[in-house]
């Protein structure tokens, strides 16, 4: 999960508390999020493993309130060692996705294709029609 956080310090009577405002517009005090502390610290090392650009830029129009992206701009997320990780894991999932559509296939070819109609089609995928 990435989050941009702005903070904000807010003084109360006799004691300073710093309160946080995430993009969905939710606040924490700081004696709340001591708590915290080792969801904060699995997030950063989730953070630490991407890389983020946020450079998407809008337009809002005051008279109808509309927004308009501007072209060219853009978000990037990319979570290193993604791709390397997708490479190791693909054959197996290739495989085992593969072994369940050929059991599909056979179960299904027997409740429905005849042994005439397996034949003439065999055939005709090896081309030996008249």
């Amino acid at each position: 999960t990435v989050r941009s956080n702005s903070r904000m310090k807010s003084a109360t009577q006799n004691n300073e508390k710093e309160s946080t405002t995430n993009d969905n517009g939710s606040s924490t005090d700081e004696a709340e999020s001591e708590g915290n502390n080792s969801e904060k610290e699995e997030e950063n090392e989730e953070v630490e493993d991407m890389e983020v650009e946020n450079s998407m830029e809008c337009k809002l129009s005051l008279n109808s309130y509309k927004i308009r992206f501007v072209k060219g701009s853009e978000d990037y997320l990319y979570r290193r060692q993604a791709l390397k990780r997708a490479k190791e894991c693909h054959p197996v999932v290739a495989n085992r996705l593969h072994s369940r559509f050929q059991s599909w296939l056979s179960d299904w070819v027997k409740s429905n294709v005849t042994g005439d109609q397996e034949g003439r089609c065999r055939d005709w995928l090896l081309g030996k029609v008249e």
